[in-house]
C-alpha cells in the first residue's frame, strides 16, 4: 500500500493540536539553511494526531532525507509519511515519459529538471514536435511546469549538426549534462549524437 493510501485523518483528534504540530515542523525545517534556500517554499506539512505527511519537490535526495530527519525530531512526533519528490527523479520520470511515448521516442531530447520546472533540449523537426514533446513531458503529474529549449531544424539538412556543433547547441547540451542531471533515458542518445557530430566534423576537415 503505497504512503498516501496509508494517510487518513483521524476526525476524532482536535484540528488545533494537528495544526500547531504542522507548525512546529515547519519551525523546524526553516531552521536548515539548504531548505530555507531551496526547497522550504515547495514543501507543505500535514498532521494527523503524531504522524506527519510531508509533501512537495526538494532538488536533491540530501534535501529530502534532511527534511525527513529534521520532522522526526520534532517533539510530539512519531511518524513521519515521506512524498517528497527530487528534481531528479523527476528528471527521470519525464524521460521514461518521452522515451515511452511513440511520437517523441525518436527524438534527441535532453531533460533537465529545476525547482519543479523541466527544460527540453535538444533539435526537432517542427513547432509541433515540440509542442508534442512538451505535452508529453507535462503527463509528469508533479512538475510544477515545462520550459521549452528546443531548437526547431527541418529534417534531413545539415543545420542539425550544425547546430549541435555551434556555441548554443554545445551550451544546451552541457546545461542538460551539468553536474550529471541529464536524465538517464536520454543520456546515451545525446552521447551518440555529440560522438556522431564529432566524427562528421572530423570527416569535413579532412576533406
Amino acid at each position: 500500500m503505497s504512503p498516501h493510501k496509508e494517510w487518513t485523518m483521524n476526525e476524532s483528534t482536535s484540528g488545533a493540536k494537528n495544526n500547531r504540530l504542522a507548525r512546529s515542523v515547519m519551525e523546524m525545517l526553516k531552521r536548515s539553511e539548504p531548505l530555507r534556500a531551496v526547497a522550504l517554499h515547495r514543501i507543505s506539512v500535514e498532521a494527523s494526531d503524531s504522524s506527519v505527511l510531508l509533501r512537495g519537490i526538494v532538488p536533491s535526495e540530501a534535501h529530502r532525507r534532511q527534511a525527513v530527519a529534521m520532522a522526526s525530531a520534532v517533539p510530539g512526533v512519531s511518524r513521519v509519511v515521506d512524498e517528497l519528490v527530487t528534481d531528479r527523479q523527476l528528471e527521470g520520470r519525464v524521460a521514461v515519459a518521452l522515451a515511452s511515448d511513440p511520437s517523441t521516442r525518436p527524438l534527441r531530447i535532453a531533460v533537465r529538471v529545476l525547482g519543479g520546472v523541466a527544460r527540453l533540449y535538444g533539435a526537432v523537426p517542427s513547432e509541433e514536435m515540440a509542442e508534442m514533446a512538451c505535452s508529453v513531458a507535462r503527463r509528469v503529474g508533479e512538475l510544477t511546469g515545462v520550459e521549452s529549449r528546443l531548437k526547431i531544424v527541418p529534417p534531413g539538412t545539415p543545420a542539425v549538426l550544425a547546430w549541435q556543433n555551434s556555441l548554443e547547441g554545445r551550451t544546451s547540451m552541457e546545461a542538460a549534462n551539468r553536474d550529471g542531471r541529464q536524465a538517464p533515458a536520454q543520456a546515451a542518445v545525446h552521447e551518440e549524437a555529440v560522438v556522431g557530430t564529432r566524427k562528421t566534423a572530423g570527416m569535413e576537415g579532412a576533406a
